[in-house]
């Protein structure tokens, strides 16, 4: 192992990669000051203002060379002790005897970019580039595995958890915001679509093991930012056709809804004092990534009734006691459909909304949650059609 900040243009000692980067740099006549008690200039931030940009020299061993491949704009903190920490966690090289990293920056990152260009370097082919992580104590997968396992984590820092590359993909083309996606040992190159959204990383088998939920993860998982998701931001049509989700406790029968009402074409779901997380892995992976293309809203439950009122929507309740058959609805006019969870059903607060039963004719009484959504789901848009 190599160690950390020897990038000199000195002697390279066990380094291959460091002696390649200072060989390459002196052919070029760019001169790297030498370590000193401020640190490298290939490996420590400057004194000032965050770096907008950052520049990674990767080595990959090809018929035994050291060949340099060049990624642009890896980095962009907008907190000087956060980038601190980003560079010190990323410049280290070794760790792989085929391939390896280092972060420049500087009048260092503006010199070698211009030699990238001089050479032929194309931006683009290198953006689908991905990085390799091998160990399971890098900082990025211990903190990737607290986001999977803790909805605190994820609320507080605001983001989401996403597994499978279809729901990756659907992400993106939705207009989410990746931050950092992680790839299978077998993933040979960054699909187009992932190209310029965030960092990626092919991990080790050990390392993608303890990052995914499912046995195989369906070939990614990534990390991406949670928006908002505010009432006051939905944008409807003068007859909107709404999902209200009240207290529902499990995320896999919150993510089946939300693939349906997406397949019917609703035009937004609320997420009324759930009791569980509509954006965990689990109700991700039951969408199969339908929550990115729907209009989304989150409040509690007293917020959504007031609001639901103020826009002259009325709430039909989904209920064991209900009166009216849910193909009597009218669901071509304004209207909210109310799931509550299945052990104890709907608040008291909803009491004046109308309740709409689906007729049965067998033993039992009752049908899960996302079942039940289908069924008026589908009645409305049969008569929307």
């Amino acid at each position: 192992m190599s160690k950390r900040g020897d990038f000199s243009s000195g002697p390279a000692g066990d380094n291959p990669f460091a002696a390649a980067l200072a060989s390459a740099l002196e052919s070029k006549g760019i001169e790297v000051p030498p370590p000193s008690a401020g640190g490298s200039a290939l490996n420590d931030p400057e004194p000032g203002p965050t770096p907008k940009g950052t520049l990674e020299l990767r080595f990959e061993r090809r018929n035994g060379k050291p060949t340099t491949v060049v990624f642009t704009d890896l980095v962009d903190h907008a907190d000087p002790v956060a980038w601190a920490s980003e560079l010190k966690k990323r410049c280290s090289v070794g760790g792989s005897a085929d391939a390896s990293s280092i972060l420049l920056h500087g009048d260092v990152r503006t010199k070698v970019e211009d030699w990238a260009k001089a050479k032929g370097t194309k931006n683009q082919t290198n953006r689908r580039m991905m990085l390799q992580l091998d160990s399971t104590q890098n900082p990025k997968v211990r903190q990737l595995v607290r986001y999977r396992d803790k909805s605190a984590h994820r609320r507080k820092d605001g983001v989401i958890l996403i597994e499978g590359v279809r729901e990756l993909e659907r992400a993106v083309a939705a207009g989410w915001t990746l931050r950092q996606t992680f790839w299978e040992p077998s993933t040979a190159q960054l699909p187009a679509w992932a190209e310029g959204h965030g960092q990626h990383f092919r991990c080790a088998s050990a390392v993608y093991d303890k990052l995914v939920v499912r046995e195989n993860g369906a070939g990614a998982v990534g990390l991406a930012i949670l928006p908002a998701h505010r009432l006051e931001d939905l944008k409807l049509p003068a007859q909107p056709w709404i999902v209200v989700l009240d207290g529902l406790e499990k995320p896999g029968n919150v993510g089946a809804i939300l693939r349906t009402a997406d397949a019917v074409g609703v035009d937004a779901v609320i997420f009324s004092s759930l009791d569980c997380d509509p954006y965990s892995p689990q109700a991700v992976r039951n969408s199969t990534g339908a929550l990115f293309n729907l209009q989304l809203a989150s409040a509690p439950r007293e917020e959504v009734q007031a609001w639901l009122a103020s826009h002259g929507i009325p709430p039909y309740a989904l209920h064991l006691e209900g009166a009216t058959p849910h193909h009597s609805v009218d669901w071509t006019k304004a209207s909210a459909m109310v799931l509550g969870p299945e052990d104890r059903g709907l608040e008291a607060s909803w009491g004046a909304s109308q309740r709409v039963k689906i007729p049965m004719r067998g033993t039992v009484d009752s049908l899960n949650v996302s079942v039940a959504a289908a069924v008026v789901l589908y009645e409305g848009l049969r008569q929307r059609a």
